[in-house]
């Protein structure tokens, strides 16, 4: 199998239940899971670093357990195309966390959990705390499937399940996905999180990315914390609000939110309650950016008592009638809190001699907040041979670059009107954070690349892009404001930035693919090439970005999405 842009030929194969009992998780070991159910008498347990363990045909891991089913502690490691069945709730067997990751870098692509009540007749009672706890730095998820079964077949309950009340007590599970306060640098790219029972996505880990939701609240009993609905060991997460879908929690100061769907059925018909759909702890500010959500509702009375609550208010309007919508543009906009003045423009540069001025800066970050000096349009080159010498000479091939940023392989170079102006870069000089990349001012007197002055060798060639996807998106469908780079981590620029970009066909350019109608371009939408950038990520599709700022139809996204547009490139580590 080709895994990360390699070819792996030593992966273990599981086929039996005897194959699984007897799997033995060691360092790098690739473990394949052929399609059938396999039951888990043990947590499967990827301690070790660089474990990928995935399955083909989907396969079911239905849990026997207290403990979690699967427990990512190892750095690095990747799980996908798995099908997490919830155990059965007994006196001995209580599980809280489905699937629970400590292990920083870890990357799921393709996993679905569940409550799953037809696997026993009569009926048997299931039960998991939280499908997916995400404790651990720099986690990706890509197409993640979190489903509190709302209807099942089977002889109990074919005909039998749909809305009905009467089997909430046997289908325990308050929580979706949860990304705690050590969950920092957490990024999801589709994130489907459907009828858990109190809250399904509680987000309260800083510097959060989710591009692309789509969920539902519970279709009964939402929000009821009864013990008699809701088990008498379920555990509450304090300060939250059971019955809201989404919560940013108090512990974020930034998170990044774009194009969703949260919708409720049934409204007040079979819950007894109404509660609003998203709440809000932190300040509400250009830093905590949510954007291009659509808020829905229909049958019954009674389903959103509002889009926001945000510190004791409420705003947005209330959803009582048998049907109802609400396109949320922007949050800030929606609680009126103005968004910050842009930068002045930059002045005409002032030359100055060289040795006043030191042109590259290392260990360091540069995050657009400095006025005057504009992020800029993005251009990037992944060479596992990458060095600050060769980025510069990227930068001064390049009309109009105004400044470049070097490390870990990847090189981005910043295109803006003008130069970063002198005192601009006096001042980032003097005090600059610290972080992993080299930062380099280009101006008439910071042209050389060098410490001699000369250009010490010749650049790779870099790669020809075509236009800025989002740009041509806003131009032709939508005109959204520009995602705000300031507020990602290094990983999640780098992924984001890669996908923006694809190379020009010799077809047809990107602005006219971009035109067609949507039946079109999801037919004929072949990138040429797609490029990975960061560490060890995949890459989301262009267009699923595009089509996500833009709000475009949720089934749209879901296709792409589940369409696995990704980058496996021979570039990836």
């Amino acid at each position: 199998v080709f895994i990360r842009g390699l070819l792996r030929t030593d992966c273990v194969q599981v086929k039996t239940q005897q194959d699984f009992d007897a799997l033995n998780l060691g360092i790098g070991i690739c473990v394949v899971l052929h399609p059938r159910v396999y039951e888990v008498h043990k947590t499967v347990h990827l301690a070790a670093d660089g474990i990928i363990f995935f399955g083909i045909g989907f396969p079911v891991m239905k849990s026997a357990l207290s403990s979690s089913t699967i427990l990512i502690t190892g750095k690095n490691c990747v799980i996908a195309s798995l099908i997490v069945d919830a155990p059965l709730l007994t006196d001995k067997q209580d599980q809280d966390i489905m699937i629970d990751v400590f292990g920083s870098g870890a990357e799921m692509y393709d996993v679905s959990c569940r409550t799953q009540l037809a696997w026993t007749s009569p009926v048997k009672k299931v039960k998991t705390n939280v499908m997916l706890h995400v404790g651990a730095a720099d986690a990706f998820m890509e197409n993640i499937w979190l489903w509190r079964g709302d209807h099942w077949s089977g002889p109990d309950l074919e005909g039998k399940s749909f809305a009905v009340k009467s089997w909430d007590p046997y289908n325990i599970n308050p929580y979706g996905l949860v990304v705690s306060e050590t969950g920092v640098f957490a990024t999801c790219l589709g994130c489907f999180v459907e009828h858990q029972l109190w809250n399904p996505i509680y987000w309260n880990g800083d510097h959060g990315m989710l591009i692309m939701s789509q969920g539902e609240t519970a279709y009964t009993n939402n929000g009821n914390v009864s013990a008699v609905v809701a088990g008498t060991t379920s555990r509450r997460i304090p300060d939250l609000s059971p019955g809201i879908y989404y919560t940013v929690g108090a512990n974020v100061s930034r998170h990044f939110y774009i194009g969703g769907g949260i919708y409720n059925i049934f409204g007040t018909t079979y819950s007894p309650a109404v509660y609003p759909a998203m709440e809000v702890f932190p300040r509400i500010s250009q830093s905590i950016q949510i954007r291009n959500v659509m808020f829905a509702a229909w049958a019954g009375p009674d389903h959103f008592s509002s889009v926001l609550k945000y510190r004791g208010d409420t705003f947005g309007p209330a959803m009582n009638g048998s049907s109802a919508s609400f396109y949320l543009c922007d949050l800030v906009k929606l609680t009126g809190d103005s968004p910050a003045p842009a930068p002045s423009p930059a002045p005409a540069p002032v030359p100055f001699p060289r040795a006043e001025i030191q042109c590259t800066i290392s260990n360091t970050d540069y995050y657009g907040t400095i006025a005057g000096w504009p992020i800029g349009m993005q251009h990037q080159k992944c060479d596992r041979q990458m060095d600050a010498d060769t980025c510069c000479a990227l930068c001064s091939q390049q009309q109009y670059c105004a400044y470049w940023r070097e490390g870990n392989g990847n090189c981005f170079y910043f295109v803006i009107p003008g130069f970063v102006p002198h005192d601009a870069w006096q001042a980032f000089s003097k005090e600059h954070p610290t972080g992993e990349w080299t930062v380099g001012w280009r101006n008439e007197s910071c042209s050389r690349c060098d410490s001699g002055g000369h250009d010490s060798r010749s650049p790779t060639t870099p790669h020809i892009f075509g236009e800025d996807i989002i740009t041509n998106a806003a131009d032709a469908m939508c005109n959204p404001q520009h995602i705000d780079f300031a507020l990602m981590s290094p990983v999640q620029r780098s992924t984001i930035a890669s996908c923006y970009k694809e190379l020009r066909s010799d077809e047809q350019t990107t602005e006219s693919r971009l035109k067609r109608n949507m039946a079109g371009i999801m037919a004929r939408y072949k990138p040429r090439q797609q490029y990975i950038a960061g560490s060890n990520i995949g890459a989301v599709s262009p267009m699923l970005v595009a089509l996500a700022t833009c709000g475009l139809a949720t089934t749209c996204l879901m296709i792409l999405v589940r369409r696995r547009m990704m980058c496996f490139g021979p570039e990836l580590d």
